[in-house]
């Protein structure tokens, strides 16, 4: 709902003002409410404004996206190995340290070698 009256004509802002908004609110770590109250406009234009400003793909430059990319690879294929190393030295534990038959893990307190 508007609080315009019908007749009224919308307000209009040059850019500078939207500008130098967007960077009051950002840089000031207060709620948008709290500013677009100080400057006279509503949060939802201030939260429009933000999201004008913001270009879609200059989020993240896209050399830094490749290198993440990159990056994310190489960890996902350390911790397939990891994975692996895991399981083979499970393994190999199971067999080292085996159990003296007739006890259960209960009955031990500490693990001998086998052999």
């Amino acid at each position: 709902m508007s609080t315009m009256a019908p007749n009224e004509p919308r307000m209009r802002y040059d850019e500078t003002f939207k500008a130098e908004a967007i960077r009051l609110w950002k840089t000031s770590h207060r709620p948008a409410r709290v500013v677009a109250k100080e400057l006279g406009i509503s949060p939802a234009t201030l939260y429009s404004w933000g999201r004008e400003s913001r270009p879609v793909g200059d989020l993240v430059p896209g050399h830094l996206i490749r290198e993440m990319e990159e990056e994310l690879c190489r960890l996902r294929e350390e911790r397939g190995k990891l994975r692996q190393q895991c399981v083979i030295l499970k393994r190999m534990l199971s067999i080292f340290f085996e159990l003296p038959e007739g006890k259960s893990r209960h009955d031990t307190r500490r693990l001998k070698p086998a052999g």
